[in-house]
Formats: structure tokens, C-alpha cells, sequence
């Protein structure tokens, strides 16, 4: 069996893919593995194609010289996922951090119960105090405006608003 290294340099940081011939059931097999010491401890990374083995040694030594080797050992899915996060947080002017750091202070004051998150901060955009302030008008427009609102109620009750109304703005117009 022989076995060769193929080095991958990019800046600073160099990542061997180690290339062997195996026997499986009586094929000859090459093995492509890729060294891998992002998380502290080595590990290798195996694969059956050596462009795929190539990209990924690339992939580790990018985020080794970038500072950020554990980026190396995500997944596809976890780099896919963390790109959407990263994304979701600019559109709305936050780094991913400091999104995910408000996110954990607002479940706190929830009891960390994630399904009321929504309904909190509904009830806070209902009830805030910076919504515009009070403007006076007179009784009589703010009679009509009340009178108008009231398309959803029974017919009785909204005779009975509508003639309450009216006698307040009878008895308090100026």
C-alpha cells in the first residue's frame, strides 16, 4: 500500500490531505483524508474524491489564517443555518451576537418560555408610551370619529353609544 501527502497552503496555514490505497472487498480504493486540528485535537475528515478533499482542506486552512478555525468543523447545514442567522440579524442592523445576546435577555424576562417571545412584544408595541400624544379636538369631531368606530357592534348597543355620545357633545360643546 502506498501512501502520499498532498499539501494545501493558503497565507500562513498549511493542511495535508493524506492519499493511501485501500482493499475493500477485494477493490482497490484511494482514500483521500483530510488533517484537521481546528477544535484543539486532530481529526481527520475521509473522503472518495480528491477535489472534494481539496475543497474542504481549503475550507480549514481559510479559517485558520482568517482566526476563526472553528468555523472549519461546521457542517454544511450548520454553515447554511449560521449564514440565514448572520443574515436575518443585518436586516435588522444587529450583528449575530449581539442578536442572539438579546434574544437570551428577552427570554429571561419571559421565564425563558420562547413561545410567549411574540406575544410579549405585541403586547409592548400595543401599550408603549412613545406612541404619539393625546391631541385635543373638539367634542363634536371626536363624537363623529367614535360614532364611525362603531360599525361592529350590535345595532341596540350601538344606538345606545351613539345617543350617549351625542348628548355629551350637546351638553359640552362650546
Amino acid at each position: 500500500m502506498n501512501a502520499r501527502i498532498i499539501p494545501i497552503r493558503q497565507g500562513n496555514a498549511l493542511v495535508n490531505i493524506y492519499a493511501r490505497d485501500r482493499l475493500k472487498n477485494g477493490n482497490r480504493l484511494i482514500e483521500f483524508k483530510v488533517a484537521d486540528y481546528t477544535t484543539g485535537k486532530r481529526r481527520f475528515w475521509s473522503f472518495s474524491d480528491e477535489a472534494k478533499a481539496r475543497t474542504k482542506a481549503k475550507e480549514i486552512a481559510e479559517a485558520l489564517n482568517g482566526g476563526r478555525p472553528e468555523t472549519a468543523s461546521l457542517t454544511e447545514w450548520q454553515k447554511k443555518e449560521y449564514l440565514e442567522a448572520e443574515e436575518m440579524a443585518k436586516a435588522v442592523g444587529l450583528g449575530l451576537k449581539e442578536s442572539v445576546m438579546l434574544f437570551c435577555q428577552a427570554l429571561k424576562l419571559i421565564d425563558d418560555q420562547p413561545g410567549r417571545l411574540l406575544l410579549a412584544a405585541q403586547f409592548y408595541a400595543d401599550h408603549r408610551n412613545d406612541k404619539p400624544p393625546f391631541t385635543p379636538k373638539p367634542i363634536k369631531d371626536a363624537a363623529d370619529d367614535f360614532n364611525k368606530r362603531q360599525t361592529g357592534q350590535k345595532t341596540l348597543r350601538k344606538r345606545v353609544l351613539t345617543r350617549h355620545i351625542s348628548n355629551l357633545a350637546r351638553h359640552f360643546s362650546g
